[in-house]
């Protein structure tokens, strides 16, 4: 797993189904522990099937999670056409088969 070859697998919460009620339910959960934290560096490889990425997105803006020189990195179809957040800037996009990756 790519996670266990960056060598940070201790520091690293890796998410499977049910992406954004996962992450909606970290946030509210952790907030107070979490509030105080800033982010530099999220992956998010929600299922290719799921089209409202911009709640997940907005979920993470809003709690301030990441960091003013932070990056998201996100996994999708290549066909995908997802809306990106306005606060958000959209600084590479990479085609890889079927996979597009946005930075």
């Amino acid at each position: 797993m790519n996670i266990y070859r960056l060598g940070t697998s201790g520091g690293v919460q890796k998410y499977d189904d049910e992406i954004i009620k996962q992450i909606k339910d970290f946030i509210d959960s952790n907030l107070e522990r979490v509030k105080n934290k800033k982010f530099n560096l999220i992956f998010i490889d929600p299922p290719f099937k799921i089209n409202n990425l911009d709640l997940i997105l907005d979920k993470i803006i809003h709690s301030k999670l990441l960091d003013i020189i932070g990056v998201i990195v996100i996994h999708r179809h290549k066909n995908s056409n997802d809306k990106i957040p306005s606060e958000l800037k959209i600084v590479k996009t990479k085609n890889y088969g079927l996979s597009k990756i946005i930075f």
